[in-house]
């Protein structure tokens, strides 16, 4: 990136500090932060499928005036949202590198059956709004596909008359959980998680 040079890559898998005193060195940083994605809807008591969670936003900024920063930058990791049997445990958590980028979490299912919102509204120079879940069978035991994100995947939407089975999970980092399916009561699955991505330049 023109005159910067890549000098390390820090990975956060989950909520920290970035101590911008540890790098003496630093002259510009390439932040990249992806929300989580929401949970699939479950099936009730069954005969039905759920609707597929949302994927999480995307955002990614090249900082170089540090000034903007604190030296004690705190991290935040957006945690998946968590499937049950109705609409699961809420949105996605958003993910963000102080105010400066922020990645807003899927949105969560407004009924068991609806496919979820993909995250958007976040901070950054670059967004990506998270995929929306597709919907779920209110007649047949077909769950709705979880939405993706930039750096994940949607769980399967499948149909499953002989067996109940819970929705997959949201893969990666900030994909939406699948819906749950079956005859018998299933839970929707849980929304990958989100991820901060530091790459920082001399």
């Amino acid at each position: 990136m023109g005159s910067y040079r890549l000098v390390r890559r820090l990975y956060f898998r989950s909520s920290d500090t970035f101590d911008r005193s540890a790098f003496p060195w630093l002259r510009a940083l390439d932040v990249q932060v992806q929300g989580a994605g929401s949970a699939g809807g479950g099936n009730g008591s069954g005969g039905s499928g759920g609707g597929g969670g949302a994927g999480g936003e995307y955002a990614r900024s090249f900082i170089t005036d540090l000034s903007l920063l604190p030296v004690l930058v705190p991290v935040t990791v957006g945690a998946g949202g968590i499937g049950d049997s109705t609409v699961g445990s809420g949105d996605g958590g958003a993910s963000s590198f102080d105010d400066l980028v922020i990645a807003v979490g899927g949105y969560r299912l407004s009924s068991r059956q609806a496919g979820g919102l993909g995250g958007t509204g976040g901070v950054g120079d670059l967004l990506i709004r998270g995929g929306g879940g597709s919907g779920g069978s209110t007649g047949s035991p077909i769950g709705g596909a979880g939405g993706g994100s930039f750096l994940g995947t949607g769980g399967r939407g499948l149909q499953s008359s002989s067996t109940t089975t819970d929705g997959d999970p949201g893969g990666g980092y900030g994909g939406g959980g699948g819906g749950g399916r079956g005859d018998g009561a299933a839970i929707g699955g849980d929304g990958a998680p989100g991820i901060v991505i530091v790459e920082l330049f001399a």
